[in-house]
């Protein structure tokens, strides 16, 4: 059997993001595979990694890798990490990118739960990677994490 490619997690630094890369954590754990935790970089995003570059007088990309791999610790203990940080204009795609360059097995996402107009205004990330994705896609339902 061949080696298993690495399950990436896309994460947007909001409390959702926790849930997902314990998701991904927990299969990436199972199967022995790296685990990829990717953000793409947009305005929030942005403000709190320069908030911590400055903090902690890093660079940029120093402060945003570091950020990944804290969360990564945190939430999937135990588990080979790599940080990414992407800067396309649409999330979907800079995961797709990452998804497609480092041979995934899976990739893992939460689901923020916006219907209706939000959902139509905002777009779905969720849904394009899911129409898009050559691997498969496990959508993380905000709350399906247990508590105790």
């Amino acid at each position: 059997m061949g080696e298993t490619g690495p399950v990436v997690v896309g994460i947007d630094l909001s409390d959702a993001s926790s849930e997902a890369i314990a998701k991904a954590g927990a299969i990436a754990a199972a199967t022995g595979a790296l685990l990829v935790v990717v953000v793409n970089v947009n305005v929030p995003e942005r403000a709190v990694i320069e908030d911590l570059a400055e903090a902690e007088q890093r660079t940029f990309e120093e402060a945003g890798h570091e950020l990944l791999l804290r969360m990564a610790t945190l939430h999937a203990p135990d588990v080979d990490t790599e940080p990414v940080l992407t800067y396309r204009d649409s999330a979907a795609d800079g995961l797709l990118d990452v998804v497609a360059t480092r041979d995934a097995s899976m990739l893992v996402v939460a689901s923020h739960g916006r219907s209706g107009v939000q959902r139509w205004l905002l777009g779905s990330v969720a849904e394009k990677l899911a129409r898009a994705s050559t691997v498969p896609v496990l959508i993380v339902p905000v709350g399906s994490r247990k508590s105790g």
